[in-house]
């Protein structure tokens, strides 16, 4: 294990710089009817030690819910992790989820802490990123570590 200090932090990705497989056009928040959809792509990016061989691993996390979200997010899966290792240079990270404009949506909160490994051929680091969604007077707020994802007011 390593002692280096490492941080992440995540840019969210310009069409252009998506992956091939992502539908095209590509918009983060789009509304279809009652449902708000909400997928942001981001690059990962780390400091603090060489990146040219790592690997990402996440795991699956039970996290907290608040407020509006305690109804929204019912019934839902949660964290959808990278079960595997995937190589650093082609992980694209996903925050995606649904509102339902017919629930409650005025505040709330959503968070959990994500444990990541970070493998490079001569240690593996253990790490972990809080993801948060936060409604506050009808405005959205996606965190993921330290990085705002998304800001956007929300529909009546």
């Amino acid at each position: 294990m390593s002692s280096s200090p490492v941080s992440v932090r995540y840019q969210p990705l310009r069409e252009e710089e998506l992956p091939k497989h992502f539908v095209r056009p590509y918009t983060p928040v789009c509304q279809n009817g009652h449902y708000l959809y909400v997928d942001i792509a981001a690059r990962l990016i780390i400091d603090g030690i060489p990146t040219e061989s790592l690997l990402i691993k996440e795991e699956e996390v039970a996290g907290e819910i608040f407020g509006d979200f305690i109804q929204q997010f019912e019934g839902s899966e949660g964290h959808n992790p990278y079960p595997l290792p995937a190589r650093y240079n082609q992980f694209v990270d996903r925050v995606a989820f649904i509102l339902d404009l017919r629930k409650p949506h005025d505040n709330g909160q959503a968070r959990w802490a994500i444990p990541m490994s970070i493998v490079s051929t001569s240690s593996e680091q253990q790490i972990r990123v809080v993801q948060e969604y936060t409604l506050a007077d009808r405005r959205l707020t996606v965190l993921k570590g330290t990085s705002v994802l998304l800001e956007c007011q929300l529909p009546t």
